[in-house]
């Protein structure tokens, strides 16, 4: 299984997104399950949102969300109480690093799951231990 983060889902996308080629080929010839939580899936529906500003930012947010949630793409994994007061540590332990909060989400669920790979453009997911990052 890979987990996807926010960023790898833009790119998927967003046509124009400098990533967006790497992506495709990563997303075209991977053959394992996919997952992705309920939070990166409404921190990518707010970027597409919000960097498409308009009706083509919100169609595009709804398209990609509908699929997200869905679970047409991938596995949805939920948030649960939990793994908010785990992310929360890591937040706070991390203090040298710039983890956004759902990073640490990620993080935990990824350790939860015993997930050994992520897709993702976000450097914060090499400096995190436990998993492999790709393209």
């Amino acid at each position: 299984m890979i987990f996807v983060d926010t960023g790898a889902w833009f790119s998927l996308a967003v046509k124009e997104d400098e990533d967006h080629a790497a992506a495709l080929d990563f997303f075209k010839k991977n053959s394992e399950v996919l997952a992705t939580s309920d939070l990166v899936a409404v921190e990518t529906m707010n970027l597409l949102r919000f960097r498409h500003r308009g009706k083509k930012g919100l169609e595009l947010a709804c398209r990609v969300g509908d699929d997200i949630w869905d679970q047409r793409v991938a596995r949805l994994i939920r948030v649960q109480p939990e793994d908010i007061l785990s992310a929360r540590r890591l937040f706070r332990r991390y203090r040298d690093k710039t983890f956004s909060f759902t990073d640490c989400t990620s993080f935990v669920l990824i350790e939860r799951t015993r997930i050994k790979k992520a897709f993702a453009f976000d450097r914060h997911f090499d400096q995190f231990p436990g998993f492999e990052r790709f393209p």
